[in-house]
């Protein structure tokens, strides 16, 4: 069966799903960190190409994480098949599959448009308006730890009402195209006469902390298969965290607000204890798994953010999509791996492809 080759009016999910399929008989690269090293690898290279100031190749690399981003979350969400050896992706696969942010959005299936709306629900995710203020009033934003009065007065109630908006609307999966546009519509502003450079300092940090995530998505399978006895750690857990809150809300300079959220942060702290007594490792993976979501959103708020900044035609961008495709059988175009352009990559491709790069490297440089 033929697989259709991408186009930038395809929902996002499909586009994951065919990526997902098309990678999915490389067994020797389906492990989860694995695959997400391909992603903070090319985001290295990203910033090489930032820094030099190459933007044409820099808008280039940034289409290929979009790509390996959303190959990922579709083998994962899509394609994975349980098996009593791979246990990381068994536990990634069921984080991504979990249902997450019901409150807010009941229509979308689980997956990337559901996270993306639920973090930027059609406005900045902070400000909570399209086109985003947070560059009219940047010491607010910069300072809401030390004046979260300030920021949670002009800033966070709107972003909250944003987010309540979401059930009174139809919601839609993203597009390719409707991707770029709803990020445009709301970070344009802000980031048009921006460096290139600092946008792409941006999507990094994002990188890094859903690198942390998944990460922590490990720690709990190695702590199981550990037999760690986390409710054993639960006092020095929450003590620690305790510790870390109060060093936070030190820093909040109005005594009244600082002694409010000191609070607030007890009793959800307390609530929070309430529910690891019960099922520890749950309520962690809960945790994890939003967090992971979220973090991903940003993700790619700061892809789309760079690919506009550096190609806002998405003329780049369209002919990675061409690379990602040949013409089959009466003229239809089909997906394909941009290297072996075959509709199903293998073990040989990545291999080959990794050693010889290595050996170009060490025969090119000086």
């Amino acid at each position: 069966m033929v697989t259709p080759a991408l186009k930038l009016d395809d929902p996002i999910e499909d586009v994951a799903e065919r990526l997902g399929k098309l990678f999915s008989s490389v067994p020797i690269s389906r492990e989860p960190m694995f695959s997400w090293l391909h992603i903070t690898n090319d985001a290295t290279v990203l910033g090489e190409e930032l820094r030099r100031d190459r933007r044409e190749d820099a808008a280039d690399r940034a289409g290929r994480i979009l790509i390996r981003l959303l190959e990922f979350l579709g083998y994962y969400l899509y394609c994975h098949q349980p098996s009593e050896h791979d246990h990381l992706a068994n536990l990634v696969a069921k984080t991504l599959r979990q249902a997450s942010f019901e409150e807010e959005i009941k229509d979308l299936k689980e997956g990337p448009s559901r996270w993306i709306l639920w973090k930027f629900p059609y406005s900045c995710s902070k400000c909570g308006q399209r086109p985003c203020h947070c560059m009219v009033y940047p010491l607010v934003l910069e300072n809401r730890r030390e004046d979260p009065e300030r920021y949670v007065e002009m800033f966070k109630e709107k972003a909250s009402e944003a987010r309540k908006k979401l059930n009174g609307k139809e919601l839609k999966p993203f597009t390719l195209q409707s991707l770029f546009e709803h990020f445009g519509s709301i970070f344009e502003n802000s980031y048009h006469y921006q460096d290139p450079w600092k946008i792409g300092m941006h999507l990094y940090e994002e990188i890094g902390e859903a690198t942390t995530e998944l990460s922590r998505i490990y720690l709990q399978l190695r702590a199981q298969e550990a037999n760690f006895k986390i409710k054993d750690a639960l006092a020095k857990t929450f003590g620690l965290s305790k510790q870390k809150l109060d060093l936070e809300t030190g820093k909040i300079t109005n005594v009244s607000a600082r002694n409010k959220r000191a609070q607030e942060i007890d009793i959800e702290l307390q609530k929070l204890r309430a529910d690891f007594e019960e099922k520890p490792w749950d309520r962690f993976e809960k945790l994890v798994r939003d967090k992971f979501k979220e973090e991903v959103s940003d993700v790619f708020s700061w892809i789309a953010a760079v690919i506009l900044r550096l190609d806002p035609k998405l003329e780049k961008f369209k002919a990675l999509l061409k690379l990602l495709s040949r013409e089959g059988e009466f003229g239809a175009h089909e997906l394909v791996c941009k290297y072996c352009r075959q509709p199903a990559c293998d073990n040989v491709c990545l291999v080959t492809h990794s050693v010889s790069a290595e050996i170009t490297e060490k025969l090119s440089k000086f």
